[in-house]
């Protein structure tokens, strides 16, 4: 029996050489099934579920602040299929892979006194389309000396009736806080870099000068005594009481008192 020449399948049903047939098994595509994983998370967070999912933060490594100035602070979740083999956007941000639940709250919390942050209560996002959730605070510079800020996610916890909140206490491994800092440098002028030394180092230069006072003053005091001693020696007069001396006059010998020339009889 024949058939047809160029035909892409014989009468058997087989694969010819010129024109195989498609395998009835295609190998599965892995991005196809991240996307129905991270397609069930959204459905199970819809449901107030508490699923962990895999995903990436970015944060910023480091802030630039002007004295008296602001800057914005931002930071961002990515749970949507690939997030955690995605490099850092650029060489100012980090990221960093971590596990989340459907409602994560964040906060940010300065480090130091010489800067501060304009909302430092939990703050909840939770996750939907397209899998990512963002965080915006400002950091204000008050004092002309570095400090630091600490970014602190804590997961949420289900309510019964629906919904999420941020637990109040990490007592429960499940609500760890994961925390990541970040060093702000606060600009300036030389001008207030001095005077910032100068109200740093006060006590530290008023305990000097103190030390130095008593040190002078004892030193004068004792100039005082040795001059005293040494017109003292000069002066036999001044050894004894009065101003007076006992010494005898050179010589040794002692006066007699004169006397008077009576007249003879």
């Amino acid at each position: 029996m024949l058939w047809a020449l160029g035909s892409s399948q014989a009468p058997d049903g087989s694969a010819t050489a010129g024109n195989p047939a498609t395998s009835a098994n295609p190998a599965p595509d892995p991005h196809r099934h991240r996307s129905t994983e991270f397609q069930q998370f959204l459905a199970d967070c819809a449901h107030s579920l508490e699923g962990w999912r895999p995903g990436q933060v970015t944060y910023p490594h480091d802030v630039d602040v002007p004295l008296a100035g602001s800057r914005n602070y931002r930071a961002r979740i990515d749970i949507s299929p690939g997030a955690q083999d995605r490099p850092a956007p650029d060489a100012d941000t980090a990221a960093v892979p971590l596990e989340v639940r459907c409602g994560i709250g964040a906060r940010l919390v300065p480090v130091g006194t010489s800067v501060d942050v304009d909302d430092q209560d939990w703050v909840l996002l939770e996750f939907g389309e397209p899998g990512t959730v963002q965080w915006n605070w400002t950091i204000t510079a008050g004092e002309p000396r570095d400090a630091q800020v600490r970014l602190e996610l804590r997961p949420a916890v289900a309510l019964v009736d629906g919904g999420y909140t941020v637990p109040a206490e990490d007592t429960n491994p499940g609500t760890a806080t994961t925390t990541f800092t970040t060093d702000v440098h606060v600009q300036t002028s030389l001008l207030q870099r001095a005077g910032t030394w100068v109200t740093d180092s006060w006590p530290v230069i008023t305990s000097v000068a103190v030390a130095l006072g008593g040190g002078i003053l004892a030193l004068l005091t004792w100039g005082k005594k040795v001059r005293t001693a040494a017109r003292a020696l000069q002066d036999p007069a001044q050894r004894e009481p009065g101003g007076t001396s006992s010494a005898s006059p050179v010589g040794g010998a002692r006066r007699r008192p004169a006397r008077q020339a009576g007249r003879r009889h």
